[in-house]
């Protein structure tokens, strides 16, 4: 049975280095794929034009991958701890009733990035396991240069999906984000891409992975 796939992300980006790999692969067995955006991603930069760029380029990498059109909140950058948290699980648990999706992935509950880990805990209580619930499974995943650095609790993944045949891919389509990556050594750069994904493969015996935490899983 094909699935519905909805990823809660915080910012344009987050969602491809964090799982792009995995999406391409739900893509191709024909499951239908949302993104919700909580954040607006620029408003902490006041760069001009920054929000133009990036909701165009999020729009155009998932009509290219033949994802859902992206949902965003537009709530300020680096600043949802001064947003009451009900008010963004009310505006996630409308997308709920809307898609009644059965695959969540979000954010790593203990990141370096405030935003990051606030979607994260908004997104497990608007899914929370009530009678009747429909999710299935909700995984963390990790983000170059901001996961890595946490000063809580590292990162320890317990789930691992083999993307050998979508790195390239995946790595060709952050062209759309290309003002986000950075040269290396800096950690969210092209290569550190590759290398954490040829990493977290050796780790599992294949050529490349994505890795999750698993927050729950019903089978």
């Amino acid at each position: 049975m094909n699935k519905k796939v909805l990823v809660i992300a915080a910012h344009p980006d987050d969602e491809w280095l964090g799982c792009g790999g995995t999406l391409l692969k739900h893509i191709k067995e024909k499951d239908t794929v949302f993104v919700v955006f909580v954040s607006d991603g620029y408003s902490s930069r006041d760069e001009e034009g920054t929000q133009v760029r990036r909701d165009k380029a999020c729009k155009d990498l998932m009509k290219t991958i033949g994802a859902e059109d992206p949902i965003f909140f537009n709530f300020p950058d680096n600043q949802l701890d001064k947003i009451p948290r009900l008010k963004i699980i009310k505006e996630i648990e409308k997308i709920k009733k809307e898609i009644e999706p059965n695959i969540i992935y979000t954010h790593y509950s203990d990141d370096l990035n405030i935003d990051h880990r606030i979607v994260s805990d908004c997104a497990h209580t608007a899914f929370r396991p009530q009678p009747g619930e429909q999710v299935r499974a909700i995984l963390q995943f990790e983000v170059l240069s901001s996961t890595e650095w946490t000063f809580l609790k590292p990162f320890s993944p317990n789930l691992f999906v083999d993307i050998t045949d979508y790195l390239e891919e995946k790595i060709e389509l952050l062209k759309f984000y290309k003002e986000e990556m950075k040269d290396p050594p800096h950690s969210r750069s092209i290569d550190n891409v590759r290398n954490l994904a040829l990493f977290r493969g050796s780790t599992i015996g294949r050529g490349a992975a994505e890795a999750f935490i698993v927050s729950r899983l019903i089978l």
